[in-house]
């Protein structure tokens, strides 16, 4: 669902519509309140039946966006059918519930850049994560979100709202490690539609192996993730090192945010992750002859 009239860290007080992302229709509660009584959806703006406001439950942390919504008409609450918890329980407007009338409310529309790293016990995670944020917004005036704690399901919705999506991370051909129990997986990605991710310019897989079997190969991570309707993907066919990938990370999106092509941010990036290399005394692993990319290297995504 969409909310028209804005989330951004907390909802202001007011009323709301809320639509459907795939409809486009209004969320609506019943003329005639009674308690379980069935929501349903309408194509026309609805009257005050429609409008809906938002109450935020203190649970003690302030990062955590809970809310009972409460139609405007009426002294009931958004709930979950009494009967059913299961996926594709229907909705109702009933008397408050804490398990089934509590709402967590994500922001899904505010990012330009989404990047998403494992921290596996990396302590350059967080600054890397940071830095690559600040470039967006100090260069190409966007919004970026760097995080270490995002589940599958968050990470999935942000997919299909962002510009840019980024990955640091562990890795294969058929999946990138996304929290300690979860994976982001080539089977995850198939079984979307085919124009799912067209608002996405480019994606990055910083993990390895995310490209193996080469631009042929339409079974990896970067040609699934390509066929979605991304611009761009690019990822390795072999393994990296963490030190190389953290190097690499902070000038290569400061590079894009500047307005560079694809091509012309990898360059900058790889240079540094070699002089990584070089530091340590290593062959370097990411190199530009390594990449496997989908689609256009030239694309600008901050353009």
């Amino acid at each position: 669902m969409i909310l028209r009239g804005g989330i951004w860290n907390f909802l202001r007080d007011g009323g709301y519509y809320i639509t459907s992302v795939k409809t486009g229709r209004y969320l609506t509660a019943p003329n005639t309140p009674m308690p379980e009584q069935s929501i349903t959806v309408k194509d026309s703006v609805p009257s005050t039946e429609g409008i809906w406001s938002f109450e935020r439950i203190d649970t003690g942390n302030p990062d955590e966006y809970r809310y009972k919504l409460l139609p405007r008409h009426a002294a009931g609450h958004l709930s979950l059918n009494a009967n059913s918890t299961d996926e594709g329980a229907s909705l109702v407007e009933g008397n408050y519930n804490a398990e089934k009338s509590t709402w967590q409310i994500y922001t899904v529309s505010d990012y330009s850049m989404y990047l998403r790293g494992y921290e596996d016990g990396d302590t350059n995670m967080p600054p890397i994560l940071s830095a690559c944020q600040n470039s967006m917004k100090t260069n190409a005036g966007l919004s970026g979100w760097g995080s270490t704690g995002a589940t599958k399901a968050e990470v999935m919705l942000n997919l299909t709202t962002t510009r840019m999506a980024f990955f640091l991370t562990h890795g294969n051909y058929a999946a990138v490690q996304l929290n300690a129990t979860e994976n982001l997986t080539t089977s995850d990605l198939q079984s979307l539609g085919n124009s799912l991710f067209t608002n996405l310019k480019f994606v990055f897989y910083g993990a390895c192996s995310t490209g193996s079997g080469g631009a042929s190969y339409n079974q990896n991570l970067i040609n699934v993730t390509g066929s979605k309707g991304v611009d761009c993907v690019v990822g390795y066919r072999g393994s990296i090192m963490v030190s190389e990938c953290n190097a690499f990370y902070a000038p290569f999106v400061e590079e894009l945010s500047n307005g560079s092509t694809v091509e012309e941010a990898l360059a900058v990036g790889h240079e540094v992750a070699l002089e990584n290399a070089a530091e340590n005394g290593r062959t370097p692993s990411m190199k530009l002859s390594t990449l496997c990319y989908y689609g256009d290297l030239t694309v600008k995504p901050c353009a």
